[in-house]
């Protein structure tokens, strides 16, 4: 009689092709006909990118679903964002606004993080009990440092005026690639009828701001102007807080749902001094400079050509010499700043928001380590095992905690890129042919782990 086997399973999504949940339940039945007696605990991770809200087990699934959200590209999104609240926290996914799932063709130069601003901003006027947004910003389509975003939570709060070398009209562009999805999407559910759209956007925009941020718009960036409230708080400066003044805006916007230009801007920038921003961040990455967002992700994000790269670099040093200036502090020195395109730095800069691990928070809040303390076995992977890996990726932190408990680890994952590892690896691409990794992933993962099962075992 075999001796019983206890097998953590504790993987990240693979992109674009199968989600955890899915991965460990393909591999916990081919476990179970392998070895019966086995005993199989699975935890879903994510380091902040795509899965993030479903692999958190407290609180409760909500959605923002009588809001306009604008995606990535500047199309409302077809589906309500979800988000997650955990009594006085509430728990966001960028790339559920801002991801580069949500376009057909990554092109950061046309895409904006406005709908993610738009999400915080519903979350601060409906939520009037939070106190702490904790937002994972892995997986975006977006290189604009999160200028987007802050637009979107209404004009005069964080920033007052935006300065371009040239005035750019790409939005109304983006209004054009709606009228060709009305003729090429029939069947698509983001299918949409032209002339209302473009007004819903157009009335969107009229309420939340007054531009559509791209990463064109970053690349053209002379000059950004922050209002009087976010300087104080960049520089730290202490004001004191008006509770009287607080209660009567929130019983006025309770009552009326809304509130004169002027105190609305007040009402916003109030919620933003009660209410703490985690960055919960995947990468380690600068804000600019040879390790920073441009030079490591915008070229996966659509700008394929150096001149793109060296034009959205130029804007990311205006705005570092800009925050340098007001604040004395170098955002290009704090890690994890260049992550989700920049929106991190932005965010810790003007907003005080913190950058903290992904992987880390998610895998102190799945309660991780006690998992892999009494596992025998523990099976982790992800969609790409790469140089990137080691900078706070689900799968580092889950070989780094069965190293710490003396555990053998074992990593499959859709592509392997290192070319040296002391860790078994097991890659679907180096058994399959890529599109049939991609179709048909679930069955490509059992059949790898079947086939090498009897090496993992020796290896044990």
């Amino acid at each position: 009689m075999t001796s019983p086997l206890h097998v953590l399973l504790a993987f990240d999504s693979f992109k674009n092709s199968l989600s955890a949940e899915k991965i460990h339940d393909a591999l916990s039945k081919t476990i179970s006909q392998l070895y019966p007696s086995s005993q199989i605990d699975s935890i879903t991770l994510s380091d902040g990118g795509e899965g993030f809200l479903s692999s958190l087990s407290e609180g409760q699934l909500l959605y923002l679903s009588d809001s306009v959200i604008l995606g990535p590209d500047g199309i409302p999104l077809s589906k309500p964002v979800p988000f997650r609240k955990c009594e006085r926290v509430i728990y966001v996914e960028m790339a559920c606004s801002s991801g580069i799932e949500l376009v057909q063709e990554p092109n950061c130069m046309i895409c904006s993080s406005f709908g993610t601003g738009q999400v915080i901003r519903e979350i601060l006027l409906r939520h009037l009990d939070v106190d702490r947004i904790v937002m994972g910003v892995g997986g975006t389509a977006t290189s604009e440092a999160g200028v987007g975003a802050l637009l979107a939570l209404g004009k005069g709060v964080v920033v007052d005026e935006i300065e371009l070398t040239q005035e750019n009209d790409l939005f109304y562009q983006g209004l054009d690639k709606i009228t060709w999805m009305q003729e090429q999407s029939h069947d698509d559910d983001r299918t949409f009828r032209v002339e209302p759209l473009q007004n819903a956007v157009k009335d969107t925009l009229a309420r939340d701001s007054w531009r559509f941020f791209t990463g064109q718009d970053l690349a053209m960036l002379k000059d950004i102007k922050f209002s009087k409230w976010a300087q104080n708080r960049m520089q730290q400066e202490e004001v004191p807080r008006d509770e009287e003044r607080y209660q009567h805006l929130k019983n006025q916007f309770l009552e009326r749902r809304t509130l004169a230009e002027q105190d609305m801007i007040e009402f916003m920038q109030m919620r933003l001094d009660r209410v703490h921003i985690d960055i919960a961040s995947d990468v380690k990455t600068a804000f600019c400079g040879t390790n920073g967002a441009v030079s490591v992700y915008s070229e996966q994000k659509g700008a394929s050509s150096v001149h793109l790269r060296k034009s959205l670099e130029r804007g990311m040093l205006v705005l570092r010499e800009k925050l340098l200036k007001l604040t004395g502090r170098d955002i290009c020195q704090v890690e994890g700043s260049g992550a989700a395109g920049g929106i991190s730095g932005m965010f810790h800069n003007t907003l005080n928001a913190s950058i903290e691990s992904g992987i880390e928070l998610m895998a102190q809040q799945r309660n991780l380590e006690s998992f892999v303390e009494k596992a025998d076995l523990v099976l982790t992977g992800e969609g790409r095992f790469d140089s990137q890996t080691a900078e706070g990726k689900t799968v580092s932190h889950v070989c780094k905690m069965a190293r710490k408990h003396g555990k053998c680890v074992v990593i499959i994952c859709g592509q392997n890129l290192v070319q040296q590892t002391n860790l078994p690896v097991y890659a679907l691409v180096d058994r399959f042919e890529v599109s049939q990794c991609m179709k048909n992933t679930a069955h490509c993962l059992q059949e790898l782990l079947t086939e090498n099962w009897k090496k993992i075992m020796q290896n044990d």
